[in-house]
Parts: C-alpha cells; structure tokens; sequence
C-alpha cells in the first residue's frame, strides 16, 4: 500500500497523500494540474503508471478519441482498492476505453487491450509525483511494458506479413473442405514428436528400434527425413502457410496409412499435393479470427502452436487426442554438429543439388545460421539428449521458451527421456465425422462484414465498427495493408477494413454456384 490517507484541495477535490504524508495532486486546484498531463496525445494506446486520484486520467480521456484505449496502473491491489474509493476514479470507471490494473496484471490486460491495427501508436507515461515515490516499482512496470509490446510487436510483424496469405488460405481451403475424417488412437503408446533438428541424425536409429512402441506425429520439415529412413510416420503437422511448404510432400511415400495434419490456413499447393497423392487428411484450426465462427468450432478443434512452431502444434494435437506420454526426438532448438536441419530435409537437397566449388551446401547453411547474432546453447536439452556445438539465435530460444511453457502449462513433467502426465480423459473429439457447410459459413461471413460496409465513417462510427465480429476477422490482413502498401496514418483504418472486406468476398462469391 503506497498511499495512508486523503485530505482536501483547496477546490474541495479529494486528494490521496503518500505514505510519506506527500500528497499525489495539487492541494489547490488538481483539475488544473491534471489538465496539463500528456496534453499532446489523442489517440491511441496510452499507458500511465499511477491511479491515485484520478484527475490526470480524466483529463486525458476527455482528449483521446472514442476508438482509443487508456490503460491506467496502481502499485498494488491494496493501493488499487484505495483509488477506487476515490470520486473522479468512480466515475471514469464507467469509460469503456479505460481499463485500470495493478503492476502485476499489466502484461496480461496490455496484451488483450491493444490491437495496433485498430488502435495504432503507444505511448507511455508516469504522473511525476506518482513516479517520484515509486522509482524502483516504476522502473520495473517499464520493463515488463517493453517486454510486452516485444510480443505484440512480434505478433503484429507476424500478421503484416502474412496476413493476405492467411486470409487467401483459409477462404480456398474451406471451398474444398466437407468434413474431417474419423480418427482412431492407440493410446497405450507414447507420442513421439519428431522435429527435424540435426540430432535427429543419431536419434532416429533409436526410433526405428523402438518403432512399435510410439505413435508417431512428424513436423512437415521432419518427413523428408522420415522417408529416406524407412520410418513410417502415423501422422504429419503442418501450419506453414507459404507455398514452399510444398517442398516437404514432392517426393510422398507409397504408405497410404500416414494421416496429414494441415492448419486449415496452410498452403493449399501443399494441401493439394498430398490429397492428389490419395493421402487422407485431417485440418485444425489455429487461433487466427477467421477461424472463429461456430460453423468451424463444431467440425475441426483449434490447436495451440506457441509462438507458431509445428513442434508445439504435433504436441498439442497428441495432447488434444488423449495421449499421457509424449517423447520429443530432433526438438533441439539450436544449430549443432554445423547443420540447420536433419538429414533428409528438402533444404538438404536443396543445397546439395544446387552446390558447386564456389557455392558450396556449406556456405549456403552458414548463410541460413547466421544470418541472424548467434550464441553457444546448452550441450544437453530435455527435448533432444546432447548436442554438439550447439548455437543458437534469439528466435530459436523464444520456440524454446514457448515449448517449456506448452509442457508445463500441460501438466507434462519429465520421468526418463519421457513427458507424462496423469489424465485419464479421453478426446472423443477426433473420433467423430462432422460435415462443414461452406455455403453457411459464407453467408454468415458475408453478413458480419457488409455490417461494416453500409456504416459511414467519423470517429463514433469506428468506435461501432471496432466491436463488430467481422473487423476482429480481417485485422490480420488489415495488418498486411497497412504495411504492404506503406500506408502508415495516410490511409484510415477504416479504409483499410472496407478494402479488406471487398478482397475477403472474392473468395466467398464461389459459394453461390
């Protein structure tokens, strides 16, 4: 608790005072000093450190327009409580643009509150009394701040980039889509989730000894790998959106028992290669907003990818069909024995075929290993045994990272070279035929989005527009506007949603014929 009790401004105001007996405002006129606090901002997302009376924060949202979000955060849940006793802080507390928190829940309510699509630039600031009194607390706010727009910032990268490709993904998959098949599970084996790191090379003699005793989930990149081994993969994950995807299904194997996982926004060349082989497959669905409608929820489960890796989504779907004991093989996470990949890989050929005295499949993995800073990784990792000379890269340790928090979050802890946990439920989820109306799906995609076609834009109309279904569905691809044609603020976001609407029906006219 950083505050003990309030006294009276001069106007009558109620002002909280520091344990220090400093009180937070001014003891004449707060109204007055809260007007001058951030007056240049707007718009957009804003971020202040210190709730106490509230006078600032009311300033500031009779400023911001309606579409914006001001995130207010207090010490501690006690200091917190205090505040909200407090008149201005009652009555702001009715703003739906204002969310106010405790230092501890900051990342947590900062990650559902702020869309850079909708709500565009940040900013952060700290009442000056408020800072002055909580140096260390306010330093500390800063830097989980920092790290948490990291994320969003990854995440929004993530969507500029593919944002038009999911979109188009989704919408072709689906036209050709009835129904997942039924799927049957052995689950007194082991899972064995094979990633396509290079200690999969010495690994992989282990699995074909043991063959019997796993059901096996391959990464799309592991496949390769897989068949020129003789190994025969139960099922294969892929989530990869882009067309080289492709690259992994060029050489199938004559084993028609091989199920093909795809996220239902994965390539479809890729998805048609396999199902032209005759291969059966099963789609998922990842948490991207087009996937969101009842008409999928009812007809493929949605699968947990992390930080977007196929390793975590091979787990997942272990997970989601019953199994207790999952074992990783090739799940390294780092560049070791002075390979990217495994043996077998499409990029192995790649490189192979392509080499030459001058150009060397040498040169080329050092080209893809350091084109971004490297540093020396733990010899031993839980997921693939001992690695030699291992490196790895900031991107590789966040997939770490994110598997680390899948298992835990699981409940899996580690017993040998083994993940297990104590469920005894199982998933009759996968076990089920349920048949997908695209014509449905269409219509209802159709409607959400004319809504925000017939709506005339000012600044009361986008803050209408920012709650409907049909803008949370096209933000990705919002995103890839934006930055695609470098927009910036030249372009409004309702522009850019009512482009995004118009490409996103090209894709569903098909339903009618």
């Amino acid at each position: 608790m950083i505050y003990s009790s309030t006294i009276k401004a001069k106007n009558g105001s109620e002002v909280p005072l520091f344990c220090d007996g400093n009180p937070m405002h001014s003891k004449y006129n707060p109204e007055n000093e809260g007007a001058n606090f951030a007056k240049d901002i707007k718009s957009g997302c804003v971020v202040v450190c210190g709730v106490g009376g509230g006078f600032h924060i009311a300033s500031l949202l009779e400023r911001l327009d309606k579409s914006s979000r001001l995130i207010a955060v207090e010490a501690d849940f006690e200091s917190l409580e205090f505040c909200m006793n407090l008149p201005v802080v009652k009555k702001i507390c009715s703003d739906p643009r204002l969310k106010i928190c405790s230092s501890e829940e900051i990342c947590q309510v900062l990650k559902s509150n702020y869309l850079p699509a909708i709500h565009g630039d940040f900013s952060f600031f700290a009442h000056r009394s408020w800072e002055a009194h909580n140096q260390e607390l306010f330093k500390k706010i800063k830097e989980d701040v920092e790290s948490c727009l990291k994320e969003i910032s990854a995440d929004f990268s993530v969507q500029s980039h593919f944002g038009k490709i999911w979109q188009r993904n989704i919408l072709t998959n689906l036209r050709a889509f009835e129904g997942n098949p039924p799927l049957h599970f052995d689950l007194d084996k082991t899972a064995a989730i094979i990633a396509a790191g290079p200690s999969l090379d010495k690994s992989i003699n282990e699995l074909r000894a043991n063959r019997a005793q796993y059901c096996i989930f391959a990464t799309d990149t592991s496949y390769g790998t897989l068949v020129a081994n003789q190994v025969h993969a139960d099922f294969v994950v892929s989530i990869d959106a882009q067309q080289v995807s492709a690259s992994h299904f060029m050489d199938l194997a004559e084993d028609f028992e091989t199920t093909f996982v795809f996220d239902i926004a994965s390539s479809p060349t890729a998805v048609n290669a396999v199902r032209n082989k005759g291969f059966q497959i099963y789609f998922l669905r990842s948490a991207h907003p087009l996937c969101s409608d009842p008409e999928l929820e009812n007809c493929m489960p949605q699968v947990e990818s992390g930080s977007g890796t196929v390793t975590i989504a091979a787990a997942d779907f272990a997970k989601q069909a019953g199994f207790k004991k999952i074992k990783f093989y090739g799940a390294d996470f780092a560049y070791s024995s002075g390979k990217a990949y495994a043996s077998g890989t499409y990029l192995e050929k790649n490189f192979n075929t392509s080499s030459d005295r001058f150009h060397t499949a040498e040169t080329k993995y050092d080209a893809l290993m350091f084109r971004s800073p490297l540093k020396k990784s733990e010899i031993n990792t839980p997921y693939s045994g001992k690695l030699e000379n291992p490196l790895t890269s900031e991107i590789l340790e966040s997939y770490r990272k994110s598997l680390g928090e899948w298992i835990l979050k699981n409940g899996f802890k580690p017993t040998d070279s083994l993940f297990e946990r104590k469920c005894n439920e199982k998933n009759l989820f996968f076990l089920q035929f349920r048949g997908f109306n695209y014509k449905k799906y269409a219509e209802n995609l159709i409607e959400q989005l004319s809504e925000i076609a017939t709506i005339r834009e000012d600044s009361e109309a986008r803050d209408v527009v920012c709650k409907k279904r049909g803008t949370i569905k096209m933000l990705p691809y919002v995103a890839f506007l934006r930055k695609k044609h470098d927009f910036g603020d030249k372009v409004s976001f309702f522009q850019l949603l009512k482009l995004a609407y118009l490409r996103a029906s090209r894709y569903t006219r098909g339903y009618e014929n």
